[in-house]
């Protein structure tokens, strides 16, 4: 378990900072399933994969601007609907977008006092997240500008996205002069939060708030695992020592 404070606090968002408010959820992937006209035939598992642009466990890379990101989406939303058999037509798009910019974010409550501890504390946090451009705007409104990050590594504007080792290097970029070793990372998957941050140095923390994270048995034990993020606060409130001197 880390026992050490952190002097920097690398954060994701999804299932670590917040979620989607409840009624506002939706997915290009449910509504593409919902329209499939055999969905006995279709493997969900790659029906997401399709929708996110991955190809098969690989992130691919993604453009670093917000217009080419939403072109990028688009053509992974085809894809994954030629999979489907959804016939492709503007409409289809228009409706896909629409199901995103209804969502709306929310924090889970241990959020705020865990943000207010590192503020108070000086120790600078970045966002690390592969979600896209509307979700940093949202986020910096939730949080207000005491709380909000020194910056935000998101893989838009990266051109990547998790594990990819470019999002773990632009980590480095923001939090500067702090080293990966002084950094804690945290997040809920654990390819992209701890295995992709531990191969460039970095500390780690698995974020598993409904305690079901599938790790098998080494990962585990090798694993700081936190059901939320009272740890970090009560981790970065734990009082250095110093050695005695002569």
């Amino acid at each position: 378990p880390e026992t050490t404070p952190p002097q920097a606090v690398a954060l994701d968002f999804f299932g670590t900072l917040g979620h989607w408010e409840p009624g506002t959820v939706g997915s290009p992937a449910q509504v593409l399933y919902d329209a499939a006209p055999d969905r006995a035939r279709i493997d969900t598992v790659h029906l997401v994969d399709l929708v996110e642009g991955k190809n098969g466990t690989v992130q691919r890379d993604t453009p670093a601007t917000a217009a080419a990101y939403a072109r990028w989406e688009e053509d992974s939303w085809r894809a994954a609907a030629r999979y489907a058999h959804v016939p492709v037509t503007p409409t289809l798009i228009e409706e896909l977008r629409a199901v995103l910019d209804a969502r709306r974010l929310e924090l889970y409550e241990d959020v705020r006092p865990a943000l207010r501890t590192l503020h108070e504390h000086h120790i600078p946090w970045v966002l690390c997240s592969n979600a896209s451009p509307d979700v940093e705007g949202k986020l910096h409104t939730l949080l207000g500008p005491e709380l909000r990050p020194r910056g935000c590594v998101v893989s838009w504007r990266v051109g990547a996205r998790k594990p990819h080792p470019r999002m773990f290097t632009a980590v480095l970029d923001e939090l500067a002069p702090h080293t990966a070793a002084q950094t804690l990372f945290i997040g809920d998957r654990y390819d992209c939060d701890i295995a992709g941050p531990r191969t460039h140095g970095f500390r780690t923390a698995l974020l598993d708030r409904d305690g079901r994270a599938a790790l098998r048995d080494t990962e585990r034990a090798a694993t700081t695992v936190w059901n939320d993020l009272r740890p970090l606060t009560e981790l970065v409130r734990r009082p250095t020592t110093t050695p005695a001197t002569s």
